[in-house]
């Protein structure tokens, strides 16, 4: 939760400005691609949480939850890219990975109950979707 108190305000603040940081930072060229950052942060902000299930699984000696958690994931990220790119560009693909990484986690939260808090399942998972909702907004 520590981390959390880091990685969501600074998440919170680049997707309010991504659109009009990026384009000043790199240039014209990329201003296109600040519409994918709030789908990117939000993964950014579900990196730590992911990351302790997968490191629970590993120690509590069940990898299949590591396995499954994986399979959700890259069958989440297929199909909602294959739905969403065509129609959204880097937007789809970014939303596809957020997808993967929502599913994969929740997969892991439920096999393996105790790994992660409640309390830092829904800070997460909250987060995430709030800083997605603003890099949209933005």
């Amino acid at each position: 939760s520590v981390l959390l108190a880091v990685v969501v305000p600074g998440t919170l603040l680049v997707a309010a400005t991504s659109s009009t940081v990026i384009p000043a930072v790199f240039g014209d060229d990329f201003s296109g691609a600040a519409s994918a950052f709030g789908p990117a942060l939000g993964v950014v902000v579900l990196a730590p949480v992911s990351s302790l299930l997968v490191q629970a699984s590993a120690i509590r000696l069940q990898p299949a939850v590591a396995f499954v958690s994986g399979i959700v994931s890259a069958a989440a990220f297929l199909i909602v890219a294959v739905l969403a790119v065509p129609a959204w560009d880097a937007v789809g693909g970014t939303v596809a990975t957020l997808t993967g990484v929502v599913g994969g986690t929740a997969v892991a939260a439920v096999r393996m109950p105790g790994a992660a808090s409640g309390r830092l399942l829904v800070v997460s998972f909250a987060a995430a979707a709030a800083v997605t909702a603003v890099g949209a907004a933005a």
